[in-house]
Parts: C-alpha cells; structure tokens; sequence
C-alpha cells in the first residue's frame, strides 16, 4: 500500500524509482536578496506595480490584495515583503487565521508591531502600548462588570423591576464617564502611535503591515479586525495591506451581521482604499513547476513501454492545460490533481501498462464530476453509456489545439474502460485496489 505522505523509495526491479516527495502544498523557497527568483507565476512585475503605489501614498491607506483561496496569495505576500524589506520599507506581518484565537486583534496587533519597534524608540512603542490598554476587551468589559457588581452585587439575578430609579441614573453616568475615558483614550493612543510611527519610518517611507488570511479566520475576528484597523490605526505613515478573497469576506460580513441586515460589498467600501486583484497566473508555467516539482520525467521514465524521448510528458503537460483551462481550476485543485496523479502512477509495477492522461482525466472527473466518477468506480451504467459521458464530455474541451490530445484521451478512455468492467480498479485518494471476479 503506498504511503499518502511521503512516496517510499525502493531499488527492487519492479518498483517505481526512488521518489520521496512531500503531498503538502509545495512550499517555495524565498531567498532574501532576490525574493522573486523562484516565482514561476512571473508575480515580479505585481510587485513593482503596488510598490510604486505605496511610495506614491506614503501617508497611508489600506490596501486589498483580492484573489480566491488557493491561488497563491500566500506565496505572494512573502515574496512582496522581502521585495520591499529590500528597498528599506520596515514591513509586519500578522497571519490572522493562525491568530484568531486571542479574543481581540487589537492586543495581536500591537504586538506584532514590537516586532519593529528599535531600542532607540522603546519608551514610545511602550506609551502605545499604555494607551491601547484602556482600550482592549478584557479591560472594557472588566470595567462594566465592576459597574453592575457595585449597584446589583455579586448575586444579581436581573429583577430590573426593583432597582431604584438613583441608581439607573448611576450606572447611566458610569457609562457616560466609561465613553469619554474611553473616546480620550482613543485619541492618545493615535497620538502616541502617530508619534511611534514617525519615528519609525525611514526616509519617508511608510510602514507596511501585512494582514493574512483574513478571509479564512473566524467571521466575527475578521469583522473585529477591519473595525480596529480602520478607527484605531487610521493614521498617516502606515499601509494596511489586507491579503484577503472578497467573496468569503463578504460572507463573513454577512454571518456577523445578517444578510438580509447589511450590503457586504458597500460595508467594505469603508474600510478599503484601494483593491488590486491578482491577475490569473499562466497555467502553462504553473504546470511546469509542478511537473518539476513532482519529478514526473523521474518517475516515467522506468515504465517500459514509455519512449525514449520526453513526448509522454509533453502529452501530459498539455492534457493538463487543456483540462485546467475548462473549469476554474483554482492553483491549489490543480497541485492536488497533478499531486495524485502522481502518487497513483508511482504505486504502479513498472512493468504494467498504464494510460498516464487517462489517469489524469479520471482524477479530474473525480474532483468536479463526482457523480460520473461514482458510476465508473462502483460500475452503476453500463460501460456503453459510461463510455458516451465520458465521450460528450471530452467534446466540451475540443479546439484545434487540443484535438490530437484529446484523442489520445479518447483512445485511453476505450482501452481502460473495458480493464475496469473486466476488473474492478478504484483510486480513492491516490491507492490502487484491484480485484478479480
């Protein structure tokens, strides 16, 4: 049975050629001094763009970087950061799904900005730091419990009927006192920041705050986050950069507030400047990488009916072109397709003959026609009809770059359907099981 984390390696004839390679998203190495230089999305060229941006806007503004999950957005911040940290931006960066435990962001956002904070300018990140205590849930709420327990006690149930009119007007005047601590407060923490910011910034240059993941944190943290960054950290010297995918805010927004209670889309207006939306990348060099990642020459190569040349991969190569360009085939799908199909080649005996495209095809059929994949795996139509669907859908892909392809599919689709109603194969996640009848 083959290993779903990590391909054994092995030197017995029969077997596939030593191949450990990780399932996990491939993570791409960032080299400090030319970040971009492992870019195979050509990303390099975005990068410049929004630099040129936040120089030209030094005072600050709040940046959405739009794209869907799964698409690289990650990868792509990191790059952008090690670019900037190059030309002396001082940049942060906060991950908010991995931090979206901690009950308030603005504790989580304070102290990623220590991260920045020089020993010269120690007293002034320590005055923000005294001036947004006041500020924080923990304290706000520990006030208005102290402001109950003085006039109800510490055993109070909530008969409202019998509390005396003096002291409703007491917790009332308490509230109105709690406000404007608490309105003065907001105003000297934006004094001390601005004060703390200043002093940071180099040569005019902003600081940029990298915020991550917002749209895959809880609703109601993200909602909280948006609000602290726009009324507590709207300041000049600072660019907000939100790495987020709009459609889940947005349903995150409406999860919080109730759909039928908010417009998402005008609500986030308010706290957006600017929206750049990452350009779709170009699939042909994605799948390179991921080809060259998974080292799929290394593994073909010992299958003993595959040619000499590299003519197996290219039709492989352009097998996946042309199915990723159907359906919005986000990155990430396609690394885990391109990932399985590699895992289930590799558990093949090197001297069975196997229909790599085809292979390709069926996985796909699995991730977005599950229904069609069902009635293969558990042989519920008859061969004949399954063969029309598979047929009808192969047709939805036909152009005249992928005729000759798509035919080679076709030819594959013949052999292999009459293997699976001979005998049962079934590829669950990349295992291969057979079994006779």
């Amino acid at each position: 049975m083959t290993n779903q984390t990590e391909f054994l390696q092995t030197d017995t004839e029969n077997k596939p050629m030593s191949a450990s390679v990780t399932l996990k998203n491939p993570k791409v190495i960032i080299p400090a001094d030319n970040p971009f230089a492992n870019c195979k999305l050509g990303r390099e060229a975005y990068a410049e763009v929004l630099t040129n941006i936040v120089e030209n806007y030094a005072e600050g503004f709040v940046l959405a970087l739009n794209s869907e999950w799964g698409s690289g957005k990650t990868t792509f911040v990191e790059m952008w950061q090690k670019h900037l940290e190059l030309q002396d931006f001082k940049t942060i960066y906060f991950n908010a799904w991995e931090n979206d435990l901690e009950s308030d962001p603005l504790i989580a956002l304070i102290s990623e900005m220590k991260s920045i904070a020089g020993d010269s300018n120690n007293d002034k990140f320590k005055k923000v730091i005294k001036n947004a205590a006041p500020l924080t849930k923990t304290v706000i709420k520990g006030l208005a419990k102290g402001v109950i327990e003085r006039y109800a006690g510490d055993g109070f149930v909530g008969d409202l009927a019998m509390a005396a009119t003096d002291q409703s007007i007491k917790i009332f005047e308490k509230k109105v006192e709690l406000y404007t601590k608490q309105k003065k407060g907001i105003k000297e923490f934006h004094d001390s920041l601005v004060d703390f910011v200043k002093s940071e910034n180099a040569e005019n240059k902003p600081i940029v705050f990298f915020i991550d993941e917002m749209d895959r944190c809880r609703p109601d943290y993200a909602v909280e986050l948006l609000e602290k960054i726009k009324h507590l950290f709207d300041i000049p010297g600072i660019v907000f950069v939100l790495s987020i995918d709009k459609e889940q805010l947005k349903h995150a927004i409406c999860g919080v507030y109730g759909s039928g209670e908010i417009n998402s889309e005008e609500y986030l207006r308010r706290f957006i400047d600017v929206e750049y939306s990452l350009p779709e990348p170009d699939k042909e060099k994605y799948i390179d990488f991921l080809f060259e990642f998974y080292r799929f020459e290394e593994l073909v190569r010992p299958f003993i009916h595959f040619q000499a040349d590299d003519r197996e991969i290219i039709n492989l190569k352009k097998t996946a072109s042309i199915l990723f360009s159907k359906e919005n085939v986000i990155l990430r799908q396609q690394e885990k397709i391109i990932a399985r199909t590699r895992l289930i080649i590799n558990s093949y005996n090197r001297k069975e003959r196997i229909f790599p495209e085809f292979l390709l095809f069926m996985i796909y059929i699995k991730t977005f026609q599950p229904e069609l994949y069902i009635s293969i795996k558990f042989k519920i139509l008859p061969r004949r009809e399954v063969q029309t669907k598979i047929d009808d859908l192969l047709s939805e892909f036909l152009s005249l770059d992928s005729q000759i392809t798509l035919l080679n599919i076709e030819a594959q689709s013949y052999f292999s359907m009459a293997r699976i109603f001979k005998r049962e194969i079934v590829f669950i996640y990349g295992l291969k099981k057979k079994k006779r009848y």
